[in-house]
């Protein structure tokens, strides 16, 4: 009877599988177009969901170690000024790491939107200057990775 009361035990623990929409905090000093696009990238991630907007850091903080929230994301003041006049300003992620699973599910779904504005930004900003749109696509990747995953190819 035993076994088969921890078979259970281990079924109904790993039953619902990874832990996606996890929810995280946003601190947006910017208030801009492309802070909000950045906002909206990081929600759309199946990691991250942007739970809540907090007005300084030390509410962000007490909200990551209440466990309210996996992560604060900080966009900086001037953010969209400085991109496009050529700046390379930092968005800062905060997340608590001793949460493994959670911390690094949190940090792979920043960690994806962000660069992808990015590279939409790049991408506009080359076209804007007369590039083709191929062009610049290639530009941006210029040798693409193909990953053919052998053991597990659903990565569950």
């Amino acid at each position: 009877v035993l076994p088969l009361l921890l078979m259970g035990l281990l079924a109904a623990v790993f039953s619902a599988g990874l832990a996606t929409r996890l929810p995280i905090a946003v601190l947006d000093q910017d208030g801009t177009d492309l802070s909000r696009q950045i906002i909206r990238m990081v929600d759309a991630s199946q990691d991250t969901s942007v739970a809540l907007a907090v007005s300084d850091l030390a509410e962000g903080r007490q909200l990551i170690l209440s466990g309210e929230v996996h992560g604060l994301l900080m966009l900086p003041r001037n953010l969209e000024r400085d991109v496009f006049s050529g700046r390379r300003p930092e968005v800062v992620f905060f997340y608590n790491s001793q949460t493994m699973t959670t911390g690094n599910l949190v940090l792979r779904g920043v960690n994806a939107a962000v660069p992808t504005v990015a590279a939409g930004i790049r991408l506009s900003l080359r076209t804007a200057q007369g590039e083709p749109v191929d062009a610049a696509q290639a530009a941006l990747a210029p040798v693409p990775v193909q990953v053919n995953p052998l053991f597990n190819p659903t990565l569950n």
